[in-house]
């Protein structure tokens, strides 16, 4: 019955999967569920594929910075590493160097980066974008931690990625370095 019941279950709730917040989800209060934060569980419940190596991608679609459709179906055929980042995130920041050099290395052998924004600022998403050189399609909706792609992929903190190869199945997950 306790409001903050609400907001755990809502900040927390990608973390813990979603069979554990479907479970708790049912114990709130009917008050509880029409809360703010009781309203943001039921998305997360909805969209999350419990995705997980050897699985098919499940795809989604944001703008882009050009304010340009992107799906990530429009990869199909080549090597895709779905990173989930974020402007403010300091730890994607230090990495984005590394995935940079990994870029171009290998987008002329069918590998391709998706950067998926977990932003609300569109001019510091796109500053980080520039300042990084992420020469990548990079997308966002602009719902911070509850972007939709983030949502659907169950992702819980950032960076995270899935690699999926070129029949579209996830190969590997939080792939560092």
């Amino acid at each position: 019955n306790s409001i903050i019941s609400a907001n755990l279950l809502s900040v927390y709730g990608s973390t813990w999967g979603k069979d554990t917040t479907s479970t708790l989800y049912k114990s709130l209060s009917q008050l509880n569920k029409n809360t703010f934060y009781g309203k943001n569980v039921p998305e997360f419940i909805s969209l999350n594929k419990n995705l997980k190596v050897g699985d098919k991608y499940a795809d989604f679609s944001q703008k882009d910075a050009q304010q340009n459709t992107v799906r990530l179906s429009d990869f199909t055929g080549k090597v895709v590493l779905l990173e989930f980042w974020g402007s403010w995130c300091t730890p994607c920041r230090k990495g984005n160097p590394e995935l940079v050099k990994i870029y171009n290395e290998f987008k002329g052998k069918g590998f391709e980066i998706l950067g998926v924004g977990a932003e609300t600022n569109k001019d510091a998403w796109l500053n980080a974008i520039e300042t990084d050189k992420l020469r990548w399609t990079n997308v966002t909706d602009f719902k911070d931690d509850k972007n939709e792609a983030a949502l659907i992929y169950g992702v819980s903190y950032y960076p995270a990625n899935f690699l999926i190869d070129k029949t579209g199945t996830i190969i590997a997950i939080d792939l560092q370095g």
